[in-house]
């Protein structure tokens, strides 16, 4: 799939660049993995149709690596749109300084829906 949304049934693997992004003891992930940075432009950045070790490969620094279902991430009212292969954002995230209070409530979401598949 070159471009467009994702199928409901498809899970996506989020790249976690800072020790911060979850509770190693717990495995618990944190709101700040899925708050947008700057950097950001497009969306959260996520990966699918790989394995998770694969997700994030040609990143600098990973901490590990989270899973979420793209089905329960719409139930948020939010989506995950595919912009190149094996490469999508999740839409629908404010910035922090665009809606503070929406922002932090769909990163709380998103955390409490991730799962921790992987730890660096």
């Amino acid at each position: 799939m070159a471009s467009g949304s994702l199928g409901c049934e498809v899970i996506v693997y989020r790249a976690l660049t800072r020790a911060s992004d979850f509770d190693k003891a717990t495995q618990q992930l944190k709101p700040i993995a899925f708050r947008r940075r700057p950097s950001d432009k497009k969306g959260l950045s996520v990966n699918y149709g790989c394995e998770p070790h694969e997700c994030g490969a040609h990143l600098n620094k990973r901490h590990g690596i989270a899973s979420l279902h793209v089905g329960h991430v719409r139930v948020l009212g939010i989506d995950i749109v595919s912009d190149v292969p094996n490469h999508a954002n999740i839409v629908g995230v404010p910035m922090p300084e665009e809606d503070p209070e929406r922002a932090e409530q769909l990163a709380g979401d998103l955390a409490e829906q991730a799962r921790l598949k992987l730890i660096f």
